[in-house]
């Protein structure tokens, strides 16, 4: 017999051609595994992949946080330069307009805190030079 017209199996004729790549592929239940730790079904499969991705999307949601931090802390960081800059340079009235509004726009005391510190220190060195 050619391979087209090959008996199954288990040894039934169909009377039609059995396609070669159909042969011998029979499924079966995969037997436990007797290594612990080892998974053998799909199912188990399965959800240990997704317990991988769900790990590697947190990493990355951690990868892109942490660079919005740098980018935000940066921006910060210019803008402060940027008051500092006209605070020592601009006038008494441009002097109590920033004072007024750290005040009024800094809710924390720490933060209403460290925003007088800064002019302080502003005026310490301004009175050095």
């Amino acid at each position: 017999m050619d391979d087209n017209n090959r008996p199954h199996e288990n040894g039934q004729e169909t009377g039609q051609a059995t396609p070669p790549t159909a042969i011998g592929r029979q499924k079966e239940k995969a037997p436990p595994s007797p290594v612990p730790g080892k998974l053998t079904t799909s199912a188990e499969k399965r959800q240990e992949r997704i317990r991988k991705l769900e790990a590697k999307l947190q990493r990355e949601r951690n990868r892109f946080n942490a660079d919005s931090r740098k980018e935000r802390n940066s921006q910060l960081f210019a803008w402060g330069a940027m008051v500092e800059c006209v605070y020592k340079l601009g006038s008494d009235e441009q002097r109590r307009l920033l004072r007024e509004w750290a005040d009024a726009f800094l809710t924390e005391e720490r933060h209403q805190t460290r925003a007088r510190n800064g002019y302080a220190r502003v005026l310490r060195e301004n009175s050095l030079s």
